[in-house]
């Protein structure tokens, strides 16, 4: 069945449309799986998907937080035990004015005035 339209009514454009149109169109309705017309799953569906993927809060954000928080934990008793270690060389130096020559030789090449220094590297 056809219905007409006139083409122009008072400056309007009219298109002739078929009923086999429109029922194309309630067709393509019935396929859609009857889950997918429900509102509250499909809100569902969407918040889960913000909450999970888009958020700043989300899911993946929340682990990437983690292991950043595992990595700096590390670094701090690393740091810590490097704190406690250079405790312990400042009182040895408070303690012994030796031990100030003996690193000034070890790390920097110090060396008296009547000294040569000769630096061997030796290749593993």
């Amino acid at each position: 069945m056809r219905i007409n339209f006139p083409t122009r009514i008072l400056g309007f454009k009219f298109y002739s449309v078929t009923l086999q149109a429109i029922n194309n169109v309630f067709q393509m309705k019935k396929n859609i799986p009857s889950i997918l017309k429900n509102k509250y799953i499909i809100c569902t569906i969407v918040f889960i998907v913000l909450f999970f993927f888009i958020d700043d809060n989300s899911i993946s954000m929340s682990f990437s937080l983690r292991e950043q928080k595992q990595k700096l934990e590390s670094e701090k008793l690393f740091l810590k035990e490097s704190i406690k270690e250079d405790s312990i060389r400042i009182q040895k130096f408070y303690n012994n004015i030796s031990e100030y020559e003996k690193y000034g030789r070890e790390n920097y090449y110090m060396k008296r005035k009547d000294e040569d220094i000769f630096i061997i590297n030796r290749e593993k």
